[in-house]
């Protein structure tokens, strides 16, 4: 006999809620799956670009002499980026260092004071504690991170949210549903109605 003959509606909440679990099963795995990836490509930028800094033990302050310009051609382009050349005195010797790190923006001005490291074993090693390998990767990772959870958490929200609106609305719907079961004619006949 079909449900529906006596005017049963069946309860799609079941299924709702079998969906929505499988939908959040997908989401989870994916989300695990996005996060494992995130943290193997962080790590191998990390092991690709750190800089061992524990040889430089003397600090010094050192004077910007020069933004040095180099020019950097790709396949498609060509433009200038700028190095900064550290002058300091160790010793009773005069240095100047190129930085260790190159930008198409000029980091300082000719003439700035900035304090540096130097290797006390030798001097003409220098480290800018503000501008070097390590920081700037360090600023991508956090950028790179920014992008990657964006990446991540917005897919699994928007998901996670239709799943809550189609169990809303299926429960709504379940919850509307009007159950008749078989009712004799005598019995749904009203007492109290003048137009019999």
């Amino acid at each position: 006999m079909d449900n529906n003959s006596n005017g049963y509606e069946p309860n799609n909440r079941g299924v709702a809620v079998k969906l929505g679990a499988i939908i959040a099963a997908v989401v989870i795995f994916f989300g695990i799956v996005a996060g494992l990836a995130f943290v193997a490509i962080k790590n191998l930028i990390n092991g690709a670009v750190k800089q061992d800094t524990s040889i430089y033990n003397v600090s010094v302050t050192a004077v910007i002499s020069e933004n040095r310009e180099h020019e950097k051609v790709t396949e498609d382009s060509r433009s200038i980026v700028y190095t900064p050349v550290y002058q300091y005195e160790y010793n009773g010797r005069t240095y100047n260092v190129e930085g260790s790190v190159s930008s198409n923006i000029i980091k300082y001005k000719v003439g700035e004071k900035v304090e540096v490291k130097i290797s006390e074993g030798d001097p003409g090693k220098m480290y800018d504690p503000e501008y070097n390998r390590n920081k700037v990767f360090k600023d991508i990772e956090h950028e790179f991170s920014i992008f990657w959870l964006v990446i991540i958490i917005v897919p699994l929200a928007v998901v996670a949210i239709a799943v809550i609106a189609v169990c809303a609305a299926m429960k709504k719907r379940s919850q509307n549903n009007v159950y008749i079961t078989n009712v004799s004619d005598e019995d749904a006949e009203d007492p109290n109605d003048d137009y019999r």
